[in-house]
């Protein structure tokens, strides 16, 4: 069962950024929990230097609902709440320094402190937190919701789905080489939607919905959303109440699949589904040399649809001997220059057809007086700022 989000639970690690709030883990052997009903701590005394929080802290929720939050740094330090920051539920014992503050080690995630939100409205709220050592303090704010939602987080390999308030929900968004799918356990029932994919829960409370990652691609709203998109996801619980939410989506993989399918187009011809038919100047090109590899977009082309040309650059390297060089010792050594030349074949997208070609030879390097024996060929390869120049010239308009 899940407990709905009345508590906030604090979880500071200082040092390497480990990962939290994948699993609940169990206090040591031995340990106690208190509650707050204790003696008040001593009064915090300020410190004179501001203490360097290297990194940044999170808001997310572990497994039974609860918000908590982690904040990285490089030393060992201490942690209290600031004035005005809602009553503290419980901490683990072993956990309190002497002088009232929670302790925090580098490396570890020790220093749990849980704040009791339940009083708060629903809605947005803030507190803030002093995180300190014996010289300098640092005060962090810590931003929360309050009410009926699903929080997305972000994990070290995954992104975290969890539903807090009266609804239950927990899951994780996997992003991998191979696949790419929701996994949730949820009320028999619930219907996940993400874009056009749905998947509902069955009698074991458990869903799992697929995402085409490469629809996902060529449907992006942008060419900079096809690298991370932000995928709209909504959930429909029995009796109807909806709760809906946001994924930022890294689609691992995903750049360079699209290279390969522009790559292809020059063979075929492929077009973008839903697109409509382009005359006229091209509003975008795509450069590059194999299907693995990309030499950038060049143009104004916002989405993929307006990339209307596809330039492959194919290479060709030409030698020129400088002589043979004589050592101390009499013998003799052959060098070479060389040159690069490249040659652009620009293929309509849709059709594959080559519309236009040009090639660009770079200058054979100087001979050197001397050489060393370890020495390799000199290369000289085509101007960039040419290459590039002709590649914007392709979309000008």
């Amino acid at each position: 069962m899940f407990r709905q989000a009345t508590t906030l639970m604090f979880t500071l690690a200082l040092g390497a950024a480990t990962l939290l709030g994948c699993k609940k883990t169990a206090p040591p052997s031995g340990a106690k929990e208190t509650t707050a009903a204790k003696p008040e701590a001593p009064a915090f005394t300020p410190r004179a230097k501001k203490l360097a929080i290297d990194g940044l802290h999170k808001v997310t929720y572990d497994a039974d609902g609860r918000l908590y939050v982690a904040i990285w740094g490089k030393r060992n330090a201490r942690l209290r709440p600031a004035a005005g920051a809602p009553p503290i539920h419980r901490w683990s014992k072993e956990k309190l320094a002497d002088d009232g503050g929670y302790k925090i080690f580098a490396g570890t995630n020790l220093g749990s402190i849980y704040f009791d939100v339940s009083k708060l409205a629903k809605g947005k709220h803030s507190l803030s937190v002093i995180v300190y050592t014996d010289q300098a303090q640092a005060t962090v704010k810590v931003p929360f919701a309050v009410g009926d939602q699903v929080v997305v987080t972000k994990g070290r390999y995954f992104v975290n789905i969890a539903c807090v308030g009266k609804h239950v929900c927990k899951g994780k968004y996997v992003n991998l080489s191979t696949s790419t799918y929701i996994e949730l356990e949820a009320p028999a029932g619930t219907a996940l939607r993400v874009g056009k994919a749905n998947a509902t829960a069955g009698a074991n409370k458990k869903l799992k919905l697929v995402i085409d990652t490469k629809a996902l691609v060529l449907g992006a709203e942008s060419l900079a959303a096809t690298r991370a998109l932000a995928l709209p996801l909504e959930l429909s619980f029995p009796g109807g109440a909806k709760l809906a939410a946001t994924i930022p989506a890294k689609l691992t993989g995903a750049r360079k699949w699209l290279w390969s399918w522009l790559y292809e187009a020059t063979f075929k011809g492929l077009a973008v589904p839903g697109e409509q038919p382009h005359s006229g100047q091209a509003r975008g090109v795509y450069a590059t040399y194999t299907s693995s590899a990309s030499l950038g977009f060049y143009g104004k082309a916002k989405t993929l649809a307006e990339v209307d040309l596809v330039a492959v650059r194919r290479s060709r390297t030409s030698s020129k001997s400088c002589g043979r060089y004589r050592g101390r010792s009499g013998r003799t050594k052959r060098y070479y220059v060389k040159r690069e030349t490249y040659t652009f074949k620009v293929h309509d997208r849709r059709t594959g057809r080559v519309v236009k070609q040009r090639s660009f030879s770079a200058s054979f390097p100087k001979c050197p007086r001397s050489i060393k024996s370890s020495w390799s060929a000199d290369v000289n390869t085509p101007e960039h700022g040419k290459v590039t120049a002709w590649l914007e010239s392709l979309v000008a308009g």
